[in-house]
């Protein structure tokens, strides 16, 4: 995999941490950096598509005769395991 070299900022008590922790696993802090930056996208990607997932959802919400056929099916299907548990 290709790198590119870059140059951050960052709080100095952040970084004696990461130097603590990259010492401690044995990685180097580039490479800390790169899987803590990783699984903070991987997670808005995550949240992004629930978020479109919900959205898709609200547009696509039942009408209120959906609503009662659901509700009517709910009551229905509690009825036939009533007692089965």
């Amino acid at each position: 995999m290709a790198h590119v070299k870059t140059a951050i900022s960052i709080d100095v008590g952040i970084f004696k941490d990461i130097e603590r922790v990259a010492h401690r696993v044995h990685i180097s802090r580039s490479r800390l950096f790169e899987i803590a930056v990783r699984d903070w996208l991987k997670r808005q990607k995550k949240k992004l598509l629930i978020e479109q997932i919900n959205s898709a959802v609200e547009q696509d919400a039942f009408d209120e005769e959906e609503r009662r056929q659901m509700e009517w099916m709910r009551e229905h299907q509690k009825g036939l395991v009533q007692g089965e548990w």
